[in-house]
């Protein structure tokens, strides 16, 4: 959970070093969390399916 009076960075990165932007969020006393687009993807995919499954349950009932 985002604490007040802090602030997210949401970026899609392509790095060969991850060292500079660590150093530089250190630095500045942030926090770097690293997910493959790939994990991303698959999260929002899955919150789709799961969207999708409930509005045709919901569909069904009303036709029922």
């Amino acid at each position: 959970m985002l604490q007040p009076k802090r602030v997210a960075i949401v970026a899609e990165v392509e790095e060969d070093w991850i060292t500079p932007v660590d150093t530089r969020m250190e630095t500045v006393g942030g926090t770097v969390f690293r997910r493959s687009l790939s994990d991303v993807e698959d999260t929002v995919d899955d919150e789709d399916i799961a969207a999708i499954k409930a509005d045709l349950g919901g569909c069904r009932r009303e036709i029922s």
